[in-house]
């Protein structure tokens, strides 16, 4: 094996940067084999500027790209000069083992057939509000412990993942086609890996921290749940075959539950009845919550956090909503998109409560009349 090449897309966040740099620099020691850093930066000035500054500091090649996180990584493969490409991004750091455990992986006694690996992310930084909300929303950060649990995943988050790169060369590296500039690109190689009997083997022991300060309030987590939610769509168009039935999601039924009372408060001249699907979904909101806390046995205290996480869920499906009714695909509406195949029986207690929540709501509307 000659190397690795480290590729790593930004915008911004110089600060950042210059912290992952210093941490590579550090695991870099530990890898006898040769390795170059690519930074592919999309930032205007000033930052651009400082990130520049900050690759002559460290060693590492400076690249420019517009800001298209897929032509970004797309760039850092082509510009490679060795065997192994090591993605990560820019709000991590590096552990000092991290690179050598890669290496360790591709050359142990049975790495025969290892074409990619993926390592574990852990989160670091202060908890905020957002934080303390997304631990009850497991499905956002899940991928970053696939390492703990698999020997091979199905796709990889780009935190700490790393690919031969006559393999990403083979399967045209990640795709550009895509709509979205972001989100959804990693599961999208992963899946084409597998997909072309690649296997992705899972290396706890290569760690990675991922800042929590990327993600500051809940402003900019509501827009990152509505464009997974929007990648999620998407993948079910590339992935059809991981594509099942679902419960109706909670959006769904609310905006069932709108025309039918819009429909009644006109024909039956009670205006007040439109204020009734906003009361519904108030209350499944605050069920969900409560429902889910006695059930998990938590401190009342979580119960706010407990509130969020439900409502980062249904910006999530508004996401995958919006893209279907555009798309005119409506059975979308009534189905998930599977990212791993224990999914559903990790899910199924949420979706009872969900749908348990869903019926006492309407239940309390309907008497409500």
């Amino acid at each position: 094996m000659d190397g690795f090449s480290i590729v790593i897309p930004t915008h911004g966040r110089m600060n950042f940067v210059e912290n992952l740099l210093r941490s590579i620099a550090d695991s870099r020691k530990k890898l006898p084999v040769a390795s170059e850093i690519l930074i592919i930066d999309s930032s205007f000035e000033p930052e651009a500027e400082g990130i520049y500054q900050s690759c002559l500091k460290w060693n590492a090649t400076y690249l420019r790209c517009k800001n298209d996180v897929r032509r970004k990584r797309n760039l850092g493969i082509e510009s490679a000069a060795y065997e192994i490409i090591f993605f990560t991004d820019s709000d991590c750091e590096l552990s000092r083992e991290t690179l050598f455990r890669h290496l360790e992986t591709y050359n142990s006694e049975d790495s025969k057939g290892i074409d990619a690996v993926l390592g574990l992310t852990v989160l670091e930084g202060e908890e905020t509000t957002v934080w303390r909300a997304i631990k009850f929303y497991p499905s956002f950060s899940a991928a970053f412990s696939f390492a703990k649990w698999m020997n091979f995943a199905p796709w990889g988050t780009c935190t700490n993942f790393s690919v031969r790169r006559d393999i990403l060369k083979e399967i045209g590296g990640f795709d550009e086609s895509d709509p979205l500039p972001v989100y959804g690109e990693d599961v999208d190689l992963g899946l084409r890996l597998n997909k072309s009997n690649y296997r992705i083997i899972c290396q706890p022991k290569a760690v990675v921290t991922h800042r929590r300060e990327t993600l500051p309030d809940i402003k900019a987590a509501l827009k990152k749940m509505f464009s997974t939610g929007r990648a999620d769509y998407y993948l079910g168009l590339k992935f059809p075959e991981r594509i099942v039935p679902e419960f109706p999601p909670q959006l769904i039924v609310f905006i069932l539950v709108s025309i039918i009372f819009s429909i009644y408060g006109v024909c039956a001249g009670n205006f007040q009845v439109f204020l009734f699907p906003v009361f519904f979904l108030i209350l499944l909101i605050l069920l969900q919550s409560g429902i889910m806390l006695i059930v998990e046995k938590d401190s009342p205290a979580v119960f706010q956090y407990r509130i969020l996480a439900s409502i980062f869920e249904l910006v999530f499906e508004f996401g995958k909503i919006k893209e279907s009714l555009v798309k005119f695909d409506f059975k979308r509406l009534l189905t998930k998109f599977l990212y791993v195949e224990e999914q559903l029986a990790a899910e199924r207690k949420r979706r009872i409560i969900q749908m348990w929540s869903v019926i006492l709501s309407l239940l309390f509307l309907i008497f409500g009349l």
